[in-house]
Order: C-alpha cells, then structure tokens, then sequence
C-alpha cells in the first residue's frame, strides 16, 4: 500500500533542534516499516513554517501498527497531528 506522511511545525511549538529530532524519529520509525521509498522532502529552508513529507509502501497488515505508533511519536514531541494518506498506487 502506497502511503503519505506529513508533518509539521506551523504552531512553531518546536525549536529548530526538537524538530530536527521529531524529524529523525519520525524517518527512523517509517523505514521501520517501508518496503519501498517513493520520495522525502520538505519545506524549503528559509520558509516561515517546518513540514516534511514521505511517501513510502507499507504492507497493508502494518498500517495500523504504524499509525499507533506515529500517534506516540507526535505525542512525545507534543504535536497535535501527524497527517497518514493511505491508498492504492495507480501507475498509468
């Protein structure tokens, strides 16, 4: 399954090294689960907020076991949401 994973730092409750660090943990976790990266990327360096994106394959049956785990994630850094864009790739 095809997913997309964004995050985010617009309440600007994040310094820049806590970010870096949400950041970190959020990629250490998803390559945990990814049989495949499609992309990674953020927000370019000088703009007013922080986001990052990854869109990756999981394995259908990890899909909640992930998203349980990218809740505790954003709860340890004490960000409200983590967006997760799940669906089935169409190559045309």
């Amino acid at each position: 399954m095809l997913i997309s994973i964004q995050a985010g730092n617009s309440d600007n409750k994040l310094t820049q090294q806590e970010w870096a660090r949400f950041v970190a943990s959020l990629n250490m976790l998803i390559e945990s689960f990814q049989t495949a990266r499609h992309f990674f990327g953020g927000s370019i360096t000088w703009a007013e907020w922080q986001n990052v994106c990854w869109v990756v394959e999981v394995e259908t049956e990890e899909l909640d076991d992930l998203k349980r785990k990218l809740t505790r994630c954003r709860a340890t850094f004490q960000q409200d949401s983590v967006c997760v864009l799940a669906g089935v790739a169409e190559f045309i």
